[in-house]
């Protein structure tokens, strides 16, 4: 891909999904530092339709686990020197399916976002809410922080006690979309529901999120508001 086709795709999506959306004025536009995003031609074409832009520090750390696992995709369809398309997919197929839970086990340990912005472990409720401490001294003015199934952390007041909101066991099938479902959740809720507590919304994001790792895939696992209990509303 390169700037012209990815200028094609943000006239053909960009604005078209804000309106679907009903986003109303004052929302902000984020990509990274790709050449394509950064391109003269690409910040002109921004700016010519009044679209904000957040600034993207160079050298920022890529804080989405799922990276690390194209990356080792990656090196195993390399080895296997693919010759044409119809060979990429195939074995792009077979890779994936190869690479072991634990794999990705150890990604979701070491990229957890909290764990990547202060350089401390976070795998449990206590070193969460150390963690949640830490970024409030930075600047934060509320932080949660997602533990899976021992559900997540939210701090809201710089020295108070953290509040584990827990979840609800389920059969977990693909844990892959889970973390969008649950920030697609709790975006809901702060836009719809402005004066519920952020407790509250967390743990209602919670349960959705407890619905989207029960099918298989990534965007196809987010639930549907008829998918979902009418308590969440």
């Amino acid at each position: 891909m390169n700037g012209a086709m990815y200028r094609e795709i943000l006239s053909d999506n960009l604005l078209p999904s804000a309106r679907a959306l009903k986003m109303k004025r004052g929302w902000v536009f984020q990509h990274d530092n790709d050449p394509k995003h950064t391109a003269r031609a690409t910040k002109e074409w921004l700016r010519k339709k009044h679209f904000k832009v957040l600034e993207w520090p160079s050298q920022s750390p890529d804080l989405n686990p799922i990276e690390n696992l194209w990356r080792e995709l990656k090196v195993c369809v390399a080895q296997r020197q693919p010759q044409n398309i119809t060979a990429l997919e195939e074995i792009c197929m077979e890779e994936w399916a190869k690479i072991p839970a634990t794999v990705t086990t150890e990604e979701r340990r070491r990229g957890g976002r909290a764990e990547l912005l202060t350089g401390s472990p976070v795998s449990n409720v206590e070193e969460a809410h150390r963690a949640g401490q830490e970024l409030l001294k930075r600047g934060c003015g509320s932080v949660i922080i997602t533990l899976g199934p021992q559900g997540c952390v939210v701090v809201e007041a710089q020295g108070s006690a953290s509040k584990h909101v827990q979840t609800t066991s389920v059969k977990s099938v693909d844990t892959t979309g889970a973390g969008d479902s649950f920030i697609g959740a709790l975006a809901f809720y702060m836009a719809h529901y402005p004066t519920m507590p952020l407790e509250e919304m967390a743990c209602r994001a919670n349960q959705v999120a407890g619905v989207s790792v029960q099918t298989v895939g990534t965007q196809t696992s987010y639930p549907l508001k008829k998918h979902l209990p009418a308590e969440l509303f």
